[in-house]
């Protein structure tokens, strides 16, 4: 009687191997009746194909959890990445870092050339979320852009409230702490000029061109208040040098805008 019970464990285990997770496939076509024995019955072969069947639905139910959950959180940094324009705010941040380097003459506080990035990176993150959540009507009207997270409905306004007044709060904090006051009030500056500005200003005038360029030419500016605690020449000829290469860039944009007025409207209202 033992040596069957063995012998009906071993078949079982291979029948599940062999099974793979198929919650349908009947157990007695894997497992050889002779090695069973006399003694199972008809009612056990059904009790184990059941025993078989729920712990494949288990297992598939974990992975199939585990997968969304995956797929959930992957989204959502996609999600979080395009409200704060990361690679833009990446590139205002290397333009700050620039700055940094500049003013630092002949010695480079690394340390400090970290704070400023990761400060700066921060209030960047925060002016363009407040961008999207000023422009979700707009956003949802473009082929472009109607499927960033607000005008798409993934992401709901007041979370992105939350995060641009987190990543501000963050950014600033950071610049006032580990830097100076004046590199924070730079920070402070350019969030209102790009948020309460520039965003509200596209739908007035074409004169939010000059207004854009400005707010880029302020991050270079707040490396070198950064590394040498005031702002000198140097740092206005790296400004200049900013603001004077985003002006052929929106003339640029402008060009392509005599394409066609869908481009033009798809283009300019980025």
């Amino acid at each position: 009687m033992q040596r069957s019970s063995r012998g009906a464990a071993a078949g079982l285990w291979r029948a599940v191997q062999q099974s793979k997770g198929n919650a349908l496939q009947d157990v007695s076509t894997f497992v050889p009746k002779p090695l069973l024995g006399p003694s199972c019955s008809p009612s056990l072969l059904h009790q184990l194909r059941q025993c078989l069947s729920t712990a494949t639905i288990q297992q598939q139910a974990v992975a199939g959890g585990q997968q969304l959950g995956n797929s959930s959180w992957r989204q959502a940094l996609k999600d979080l990445k395009q409200l704060s324009k990361f690679r833009l705010s990446a590139l205002v941040a290397l333009t700050g870092s620039a700055g940094f380097v500049a003013g630092s003459g002949e010695h480079v506080d690394w340390a400090g050339l970290a704070w400023t990035s990761l400060g700066t990176m921060g209030a960047a993150c925060s002016a363009n979320a407040l961008n999207q959540l000023y422009e979700i009507g707009n956003d949802a009207r473009m082929r472009r852009t109607s499927n960033r997270p607000l005008p798409s409905g993934r992401m709901s306004p007041a979370f992105a409230a939350g995060f641009a007044l987190a990543s501000g709060a963050a950014g600033l904090g950071i610049l006032y702490f580990k830097t100076n006051e004046l590199t924070a009030g730079l920070g402070a500056a350019n969030i209102g000029l790009y948020a309460g500005v520039y965003t509200p200003l596209k739908q007035l005038t074409v004169f939010n061109t000059w207004v854009g360029a400005l707010v880029g030419a302020i991050p270079p500016l707040m490396g070198w208040a950064s590394a040498a605690g005031q702002l000198e020449w140097g740092s206005g000829v790296l400004a200049a040098a900013l603001f004077s290469w985003q002006m052929p860039h929106f003339m640029a944009l402008a060009w392509l805008c005599k394409v066609g007025e869908a481009l033009c409207i798809d283009v300019y209202m980025r």
